[in-house]
């Protein structure tokens, strides 16, 4: 079975462009993980006179500020090689949006021009910041100043003699769909493809599902085989596809980490039974807890981890400054302890027979069971 990844076909295809041949979904993939890419000390903010992200490469290794900004993985070499090659680093990039503030928002998105009238536009997802990732975990009971943000930039940003590709990874794919569904219906006929990598969903008692919806004719839903985040709040949706990883785990939360075969990736036909009892324990969580009671929880979560001054996961696993914060969780009376205690309750109440189901069947019928998936 292959172990090539997105890299491999760069090297492949990365010599013909977009006018030869057009955008297919690991094009979309490689585009928003070039998103994470830190371009603001290259690129003028939200500016419509872009430069080829080759040369936005080359700026950065001049003043040696090179920064990818994804929570999980990634590498240096595939932002070089997709640099170096034709297919990417011929692209324009223009309209760069980065606002970060510690307290409230991390939020980033730019066009990629494929060509004269079409543009692939990429939402950022989540990076090692402390409110990036609280920002995921508010979506639990709010929608939240990045969704505003993302609504925002794409009714400044889109014009109506263009046509649209729309993309992100993780939190970016959430602020994709979001974004486009409150556009006017003018604007909406101007998309044509929406890309969804590994992106956690809605919860049904926070946001209007039917307007969410209306964008769903259009959406290509895809997680890994081990798929936790991309399967949080998830919805029904008709196209939804399941990708091998060379990775283990959540580590598989990579983009760059996934299986390719030729233009598209390796599929399988079902989630990682040991993914799903995560998944569905936190589902019977979720559903015992109010609104109010998911608020307090996120507070009382994030204030725990800023107390020790940590603004980014990295900071946080400090030794000094995790001890503050597991000391903060385990006081009395903190809503975080119950959370944490009643979720691992449950999952022990329902895991043993569902784990040894999943094992069996590990057993049976192998966990890389492939198929292939047409566009």
């Amino acid at each position: 079975m292959s172990d090539e990844v997105l890299k491999d076909y760069i090297r492949w295809r990365g010599d013909l462009p977009f006018s030869v041949v057009p955008l297919n979904e690991l094009d979309s993939a490689v585009l928003c993980e070039l998103c994470y890419v830190d371009l603001s000390r290259v690129l003028e903010p939200m500016s419509g006179n872009g430069i080829t992200f080759r040369d936005a490469y080359r700026k950065i290794v001049a003043k040696d500020c090179y920064r990818l900004l994804n929570a999980i993985g990634g590498q240096q070499d595939f932002v070089e090689a997709a640099a170096g090659s034709k297919r990417f680093g011929d692209l324009v990039v223009t309209y760069y949006a980065d606002v970060f503030d510690a307290e409230t928002i991390q939020f980033s998105a730019m066009h990629f021009e494929l060509s004269p009238t079409i543009s692939f536009i990429a939402f950022r997802g989540t990076d090692n910041s402390i409110i990036g990732w609280k920002e995921d975990f508010m979506m639990s009971f709010t929608h939240i100043p990045s969704q505003d943000k993302a609504v925002e930039y794409l009714k400044t940003t889109m014009v109506k003699n263009r046509d649209y590709y729309l993309g992100g990874h993780s939190k970016g794919g959430n602020l994709a769909v979001y974004a486009s569904s409150l556009l006017d219906e003018e604007m909406k006929r101007h998309i044509l493809q929406i890309y969804s990598f590994d992106a956690p969903g809605f919860a049904a008692d926070v946001f209007d599902l039917k307007t969410i919806a209306s964008m769903d004719h259009l959406l290509v839903c895809f997680t890994p085989h081990y798929g936790l985040i991309g399967n949080l709040f998830a919805r029904d949706v008709k196209d939804k596809r399941i990708v091998l990883s060379v990775q283990n785990n959540i580590l598989q939360h990579d983009l760059v980490s996934w299986k390719v075969k030729g233009p598209r990736f390796l599929y399988t036909s079902a989630l990682d039974p040991r993914a799903v009892i995560i998944i569905d324990t936190f589902k019977e969580m979720m559903k015992d807890l109010t609104r109010d009671e998911r608020k307090n929880f996120v507070s009382e979560l994030f204030d725990a981890m800023e107390s020790g001054g940590a603004e980014t996961i990295d900071q946080l696993l400090k030794s000094s400054v995790l001890i503050e914060f597991l000391k903060n969780l385990s006081s009395d009376g903190s809503q975080t302890k119950e959370v944490a205690r009643d979720f691992s309750r449950t999952a022990l109440n329902r895991s043993k027979k569902q784990w040894e189901e999943a094992m069996e069947k590990i057993r049976r019928d192998g966990i890389h069971l492939s198929r292939e998936k047409k566009d």
